[in-house]
């Protein structure tokens, strides 16, 4: 049988053991008696509770996953938005934008071209155009197309081709052979020459008529 200096290591043992055990939750021992070796010395035993370590872990994940579910909707919000963006950037027109060379080329053949003046008439005075031209306002133009011939090429006029683009779409759409749309302030500032007409003075009958209307 065993003896009682043979039998001391397996009682230190079941003590450090059972010591194990008594951890209240917070990972602190309760008031037990330290386990004694084998001649009497005091075991020093390390225990470490991963209790709340693990806990700390697991909050850190949950915000974190919490945190990019949160993000995403927002990401596709600024997704969608800047596809709007782009989409209102988009060109308005179809037409090609002629350039200074374009339009001169197009104005040395008289007999085959129409421009076509989309401006009010104080922007033409103002501004001025090219010196041949059939003034119809962007406003008026689908209501004159019996007037323009379709015999001839179009091409549109305004100050920097945006109303233009859009009455050179109209009259393609409906049939007239369109060279593309130009703007007068475009044209002169690439250096071309622009055709300014003074406004008449006005005169005391002038001033009576409009007067009375």
């Amino acid at each position: 049988m065993l003896n009682d200096v043979q039998l001391r290591p397996a009682r230190v043992w079941n003590e450090a053991v059972m010591r194990r055990k008594r951890l209240d939750v917070h990972g602190t021992t309760a008031a037990y008696p330290p386990p004694r070796g084998r001649f009497g010395t005091q075991l020093n035993l390390t225990v470490i509770n991963i209790g709340p370590l693990v806990m700390k872990t697991l909050k850190l994940t949950l915000l974190l996953v919490g945190a990019l579910a949160a993000a995403a909707p927002l990401a596709y919000s600024a997704d969608s938005t800047s596809g709007k963006v782009s989409a209102v950037k988009a060109p308005v027109s179809k037409a090609h934008i002629l350039s200074r060379e374009e339009l001169d080329k197009l104005l040395a053949q008289p007999g085959k071209v129409l421009v076509i003046d989309v401006r009010r008439p104080d922007e033409v005075s103002d501004i001025g155009g090219l010196p041949v031209y059939l003034s119809i306002q962007a406003s008026d133009l689908e209501k004159s197309l019996a007037w323009i011939p379709k015999d001839r090429l179009i091409v549109t006029l305004s100050n920097h081709a945006g109303r233009a683009g859009k009455a050179a779409d109209l009259l393609a759409a409906k049939g007239f052979n369109v060279a593309g749309a130009a703007g007068a302030q475009t044209y002169e500032q690439q250096g071309g020459t622009l055709a300014k007409a003074a406004r008449p003075a006005k005169t005391a009958a002038t001033a009576a008529a409009a007067g009375a209307h």
